[in-house]
């Protein structure tokens, strides 16, 4: 299981004028393993969160008993989803981080 922790600024910088509520966006949490050149697994989470707000979000599933031994890579990216123009990677995410399997 990846667990993160998601926090929502209390204010934006917009540069347009269209008519965005931030009451409660809504945003993605995705998280992917991959072994070598190989993607083992790739999961998301969505869901709301109002300004200022801390969340913990887990996404994810467990290594099976018959992983192969090695190192393995995890991911974990945050895009909202709540602009109409469509998703934008969130400038800090893309955490990455190795495991290794033995």
């Amino acid at each position: 299981m990846i667990n993160v922790t998601v926090e929502m600024a209390s204010g934006y910088y917009c540069d347009t004028y269209d008519n965005v509520s931030l009451t409660s966006p809504k945003y993605s949490t995705l998280g992917q393993v991959i072994r070598g050149n190989a993607p083992v697994f790739l999961g998301s989470v969505s869901q709301s969160i109002s300004p200022s707000e801390i969340q913990s979000v887990g996404v994810g599933s467990t290594m099976p008993a018959y992983a192969a031994w090695g190192t393995y890579m995890a991911k974990v990216m945050i895009w909202n989803i709540w602009e109409e123009r469509g998703a934008i990677f969130a400038d800090n995410s893309g955490l990455v981080m190795t495991f290794k399997v033995t």
